[in-house]
């Protein structure tokens, strides 16, 4: 028997502008049917949590699952880290000296971040966080500033491990994720 897959865009943001009355911030969690003329279903999406129980800072990573469709999953406040490496090379310093002459100077400056987010999951989620932690693409949704449409920044996930299954606390789960831009940070001058 086989089985086709459809893609059905139903984020919240897509199903906002058809239920224009329904306020998708309450909604904690919901699926869609597809029925025909008769009311016979013929299709049921699986069961989508909203996950709005973070605070208005959280970041939300979309990310490609293993069947080829994109899931999403909400994170606590990131810690976020700096980090920047450059070559030196050495000038030849001309006499008289003036106090703006640069002996040791950078040259192929590159930098990026390295974020660092928390979810509290729980048990039942951990076989879908894998999806995650095992995914080829990874995008970091971004709302617009400045008049910018809101859209999605490519990141690069660090390899790392998280615990899929234990017995202390078994119930009660802390995935925990680093990752840096799939782009660095662009320099004016290099």
């Amino acid at each position: 028997m086989s089985k086709s897959i459809y893609h059905i865009p139903c984020g919240p943001k897509n199903l906002a502008t058809i239920f224009n009355t329904v306020d998708f911030n309450l909604v904690t969690d919901y699926y869609l049917q597809v029925q025909d003329a008769s009311n016979n279903v013929l299709a049921t999406t699986p069961g989508y949590k909203s996950n709005c129980c973070c605070p208005d800072d959280k970041i939300r990573l979309h990310f490609l699952n293993s069947v080829g469709g994109w899931d999403a999953l909400n994170f606590l406040k990131p810690s976020v880290v700096h980090e920047d490496t450059a070559d030196q090379f050495q000038n030849s310093l001309n006499y008289p000296l003036s106090k703006t002459d640069t002996g040791i100077e950078r040259f192929n400056v590159n930098s990026n971040d390295t974020w660092e987010a928390r979810s509290n999951l729980k048990e039942e989620d951990m076989p879908w966080v894998r999806e995650l932690a095992d995914s080829p693409k990874i995008l970091l949704e971004w709302t617009g500033i400045e008049g910018q449409a809101d859209d999605y920044i490519p990141v690069v996930k660090i390899a790392g491990k998280f615990p899929k299954l234990k017995n202390d606390q078994e119930f009660q789960y802390q995935f925990v994720i680093q990752f840096m831009f799939s782009n660095a940070y662009m320099t004016i001058r290099n």
